[in-house]
């Protein structure tokens, strides 16, 4: 389109967009400081009984000091003007506020009718994906669409996952991502083309931190007798490295050159 995501996306509702990639301020400090509880509430549940009770003091300590994140329930249509867009690569996240809750797909659709059918006109869009209670709705350029939810996947007209891949495991990935509390009202992926280029949000020679394509062929470089590995997620190698952390009593990442690296 010769301009942003987050630009189009104002230029279609006719909207202030927040455009912001590198936020700052109170609010940040203390979403980063809700983050880093996460982060450490995770990883004290792997730690044996005294490092776990020490984790969770500390814990308690920072919980304390962070604010709560506020909520508000109804809608304020003083803000649909407050629109935020964040973009990785050929993924990108698109933020509604006119409530603090997430958004379900048909609500963004009734409060903005025309504004997927803009994204997907641009040539640019391979998938919309966005929630419905606890599942997850996509939709494809040419019209596919389908609902995913725990254990199930159905697909109306041209499955709109098969360019991204096997649709089955990218079925399980959108799922998982757009189940998450602070996902977007909206998942955009970047168009996959048949040559393999693809499509990202970001102006980069080269991209990854979606789905389809060279980014989708990831490998690792273990020591000999280490291995093979199945895997199917960060989720899997971070098993993968504690474990040789914890038996091994080495250092995964350095001296022998373990790495995890995305094509």
């Amino acid at each position: 389109t010769g301009k942003p995501l987050g630009a189009f996306i104002a230029e279609q509702l006719g909207e202030q967009v927040s455009l912001g990639e590198e936020p700052d301020g109170e609010g940040v400090s203390q979403a980063k400081a809700r983050y880093l509880l996460a982060e450490m509430e995770a990883v004290s549940a792997q730690l044996p009984g005294g490092l776990r009770r020490a984790s969770d003091a500390l814990w308690r300590y920072v919980a304390q000091r962070v604010p709560a994140d506020p909520e508000v329930a109804a809608y304020d249509l003083s803000k649909l003007e407050d629109v935020v867009v964040r973009v990785s690569g050929p993924l990108a996240h698109v933020y509604f506020n006119v409530v603090t809750r997430p958004l379900d797909l048909i609500e963004v659709m009734l409060l903005y009718p025309n504004l997927l059918d803009r994204l997907f006109e641009t040539g640019a869009v391979g998938l919309v994906a966005g929630r419905s209670g606890d599942k997850t709705v996509v939709m494809g350029p040419t019209g596919g669409m389908g609902v995913i939810g725990d254990g199930f996947v159905e697909m109306e007209r041209q499955n709109p996952l098969a360019p991204f891949g096997d649709p089955a495991w990218v079925a399980g990935e959108l799922h998982r991502v757009v189940g998450f509390s602070n996902a977007g009202d909206l998942l955009l992926l970047g168009k996959v083309f048949a040559d393999g280029r693809v499509v990202t949000f970001e102006k980069q020679v080269s991209t990854h931190g979606g789905l389809g394509g060279a980014q989708g062929r990831p490998f690792i470089v273990y020591p000999p007798g280490s291995g093979p590995f199945e895997t199917c997620s960060p989720e899997d190698l971070h098993r993968i490295f504690y474990e040789w952390h914890r038996h091994d009593g080495t250092v995964v990442g350095t001296g022998a050159g373990i790495a995890g690296m995305t094509a």
